[in-house]
Order: C-alpha cells, then structure tokens, then sequence
C-alpha cells in the first residue's frame, strides 16, 4: 500500500472529484471487472468502459436520489448506486479501490457497511 500524504478533503454527502483514470492500476481493475462481470452484466454494465464509466460516475456523485454515501474513518469514500445496484470505495487521492455489484438483497451490504463504519468514526 501507498504511503503517499492524503491531500484532498473528502466530502462525506458532496462531491468528491477524482483522477480520470479512477482505479489507480489498470491492471488490478481489469481483474476486478473481470471477476465480477456477470453480476456487473445483471447491473446493465455490459462492457469495461462502461464499468469504469459507472464506477466513476457513482464515486464522484453527491449523496441524493440513486446515491447513498458516507466517509469512512479512513478518509474512503463509499458511495452506492440503488438504481445499479453498484458499491463503489476509494479516495480521491488515491483512486478507486472496488467497484462491485453485492451479492444479497439489493442496498444489504451498503448498510451493513454504513452501520460499521459510523460505529468507527465515520461520517456522513
């Protein structure tokens, strides 16, 4: 893991931009997309550009609407898509780090995520 310094204050609720390329190693988000792309396909995701494309769009979004979000006490953002079913971790100086459709019941892991994190001094 990178000890670069965190420079970007992250928004809990706002919006929080990040790098164009979202996923810091190409390579590691190829994989990733790789190992999830049957539940990104039942998303509506049907190809890696457009994984990527959500990806960014959901992590850079202000909570409202489709988007549910929170920080946590790792200066990550979270951010999930109800209307994709996308969950998506990362920080703006760092990039992405998953981008995944859960399995479950749509919105389970998003809370299940938010209640341990604000247990642990994270924030909306």
């Amino acid at each position: 893991m990178s000890h670069e310094p965190m420079i970007t204050k992250i928004n809990p609720s706002g919006v929080n931009k990040f790098p164009e390329q979202v996923f810091k190693n190409l390579a590691k988000a190829k994989n990733h997309y790789e190992k999830h792309k049957t539940k990104l396909l039942e998303a509506g995701i049907h190809s890696y550009e457009e994984y990527l494309q959500s990806t960014k769009m959901t992590i850079e979004s202000a909570v409202g609407g489709e988007i549910r979000g929170h920080a946590n006490s790792q200066k990550q953002i979270i951010r999930y898509n109800t209307k994709i079913n996308l969950f998506v971790k990362g920080n703006p100086d760092r990039g992405v780090f998953t981008s995944f459709v859960p399995d479950g019941e749509p919105g389970k892991h998003y809370s299940e995520v938010l209640e341990e994190d604000l247990k642990n001094g994270g924030s909306r």
